[in-house]
């Protein structure tokens, strides 16, 4: 899979495992997560995301999953923004891991360093999105789904 790759809506649906393209549709209008490729706004213009959109929006679909909202989730999501916004190399940013106790998100930081991403300072965890993980996952169902640079559209 060429790392130049975008995919539509309906194609990170299918990759990522929503129930539908609207939850994607969703998550982008309520800013929770932005495509990579802004092109014309207006109705009928697709939205095409890169890998790494499709990365995050797989940790994003298992913390809704645990039960947190899209409301704390896109607080957690500008936080992390935040931190991150110095880091050219978003990748490496993301590659971490992001921890929810059900309640509140966290990030890994580093091996020593966990921000809790919400306002409590309380660190308790009830799973951990290994990223690395998620990573193996999005670049098999890509190639099971048979999406390859020629199908899907290119920046």
């Amino acid at each position: 899979m060429a790392v130049e790759a975008y995919f539509t809506t309906k194609q990170v649906q299918r990759i990522v495992g929503f129930g539908s393209a609207s939850m994607v549709d969703y998550l982008h209008r309520t800013g929770v997560v932005e495509a990579s490729i802004k092109g014309s706004r207006g109705r009928g213009r697709p939205r095409l995301y890169n890998y790494t959109d499709l990365l995050l929006l797989k940790a994003l679909k298992q913390i809704l999953d645990k039960g947190i909202a899209v409301a704390r989730l896109k607080k957690a999501q500008e936080q992390f923004r935040q931190i991150h916004s110095e880091h050219a190399d978003a990748t490496e940013s993301i590659a971490r891991f992001l921890i929810t106790d059900g309640t509140k998100v966290f990030y890994k930081a580093s091996p020593d360093a966990i921000i809790e991403l919400s306002d409590n300072n309380q660190l308790s965890f009830a799973f951990v999105v290994d990223m690395n993980r998620e990573s193996r996952e999005i670049r098999q169902k890509i190639i099971d789904l048979g999406y390859d640079s020629s199908q899907t559209a290119t920046g």
